[in-house]
Formats: C-alpha cells, sequence, structure tokens
C-alpha cells in the first residue's frame, strides 16, 4: 500500500509540474518577446526601421535573413552606438530579428504603446506642435535644463548639422517611438549630454507632434507646390505656342505679299 501511494503521489507531483510548465513556458516566452521588443525600441528604432526603408541607419529587413552568427556580430558592432549591451542582450535581439512575424509583432507593440499612450495621456496636457517647435529650436527652455534639438539636429533647413537631418523622420517612426526616442534617447552621445537633464513625457509629447506634424505640412506643400508649379508649366506651353504660331502667321503673309508683287 505505502509503495503504491508513493507511486502515485509522485505521480501526482510530476503531472502538476508538467502542466504548471505548460502554463508557465508560454507566458515566460511572451514576456521574454516582450522584453527584447522593448529592448529593440530603446536601442535600435531610433536608427533603424524594419522593412520601413533607410532611416539614420539601414533598413534591418534584409539582416532577419542572415545567419545567427552574423546577426550576433552586427548587433555588437552597434555598441560604438548604443553603449555596452549583455550577452542576453544581444541574444534577445538577434532572437527577436529572427522571428518570422517579426514586423507584425513591432506593430503589435507599437499599438499596445500607442493605446497606452492614449490611456495615460489623461494627466498629460494635450501635445502642441507649436510648442514642440519651440522647444526643438531652443525658443523655450527644456525643464531639466537640457541643450535644445536644434543644437545638433536640422529640421526643413534650420538647425545644427552635428547629428541626422530630423525632417523626414515621421515617415520612418511612429508618433509612440518619436516620443520614447525624444524622452529616453538610446544614442551614445547623447546619453552623457540628457543624462543629468532629462526631457520630461510632457515635452516629448510636444516634440513628437512637432516632428509629425510639421512633416505632413511640408508633404503637404510640396504637393501644392508641385501642382502649382505644373499649372504654370502649362500655361507658359500655351502662351509659347501661341506667340510662335501668331509670328509663323505673319511670316506666312509676308512671304505671300512678296510673291504677289513679283507676279
Amino acid at each position: 500500500m505505502r509503495t503504491s501511494e508513493k507511486r502515485r503521489s509522485r505521480l501526482t507531483t510530476s503531472l502538476f509540474c508538467l502542466l504548471t510548465a505548460c502554463v508557465w513556458l508560454p507566458k515566460a516566452e511572451a514576456l521574454d518577446k516582450v522584453s527584447a521588443v522593448n529592448l529593440y525600441n530603446d536601442k535600435c528604432s531610433g536608427c533603424h526601421t524594419v522593412g520601413g526603408g533607410a532611416l539614420v541607419g539601414p533598413d534591418l529587413k534584409p539582416s532577419t535573413a542572415w545567419g545567427e552568427t552574423d546577426l550576433t556580430a552586427a548587433v555588437k558592432r552597434m555598441e560604438k552606438n548604443v553603449g555596452t549591451l549583455s550577452n542576453d542582450e544581444v541574444q534577445s535581439l538577434v532572437k527577436l530579428l529572427k522571428e518570422p512575424q517579426l514586423e507584425k509583432i513591432l506593430k503589435a507593440e507599437s499599438e499596445k504603446a500607442i493605446a497606452a499612450q492614449e490611456k495615460s495621456a489623461v494627466s498629460d496636457e494635450p501635445a502642441s506642435s507649436v510648442s514642440g517647435a519651440s522647444l526643438f529650436y531652443g525658443r523655450q527652455p527644456l525643464l531639466n535644463g537640457g541643450m535644445a534639438c536644434a543644437a545638433c539636429h536640422s529640421y526643413a533647413g534650420q538647425g545644427g548639422n552635428l547629428a541626422p537631418d530630423l525632417t523626414a523622420i515621421s515617415e520612418k517612426l511612429s508618433e509612440p517611438a518619436l516620443v520614447s526616442a525624444c524622452q529616453n534617447t538610446s544614442f551614445k552621445l547623447m546619453k552623457p549630454a540628457y543624462a543629468d537633464h532629462p526631457v520630461t513625457r510632457q515635452e516629448a509629447l510636444h516634440l513628437a507632434r512637432f516632428l509629425r506634424d510639421e512633416s505632413a505640412k511640408s508633404a503637404t506643400g510640396q504637393s501644392f507646390n508641385s501642382y502649382r508649379a505644373m499649372q504654370y508649366g502649362a500655361i507658359f506651353a500655351v502662351l509659347f505656342f501661341m506667340l510662335i504660331a501668331f509670328g509663323y502667321r505673319g511670316r506666312n503673309h509676308g512671304v505671300r505679299e512678296k510673291l504677289s508683287r513679283r507676279k
């Protein structure tokens, strides 16, 4: 009896452990994936996209077809820009980049970030592109005394040239990613500058809205200017051909008159 009871007890314990593992492992994997996406957003998304085209750095979509050895070496090379990465962080990024549904995963997490941002926005002031412009160009100082963005970056031809131009940045990054990039910069050269002068969440919201709205205005203005240029070009062409036709008309009349005189 005792032997049978022990076997039952061991079997029950084994089944319990197995069921616990089946429940816990998917959750652990999901949590690891979320952590990897957060790490990607913090360390990589400011310079790279996956399928969205080149940003400051190249599009990472082609690299997802690389082997793990090449990917690991490439991630390690990025330490010069983002700072030291632990072996676990490197492997986490490599594993994420090898995910077959990487673009969908990043999009889903971005949508979650938007929802979380909207939920937390109750306590924030409405984002203002006007305030963002003032902060970007230094007309309004950052609350914690950090440098204005335009000290290094330019936008629409205005600003510094020590860092990449941000005119088209919103075409590559979603607004939550822009907010994150403004508030928690992962760039190695910028971290020391803002370590003791962090950008507040509210300031990041204003800056992101400025970068998004002004890009939209710029694109609209360019389309409108192109349309107007086409209109003016067409009018000029019609006038030009009318002038030529008028000139030839007078010339033909003069030739006919000379011939009639000779007769």
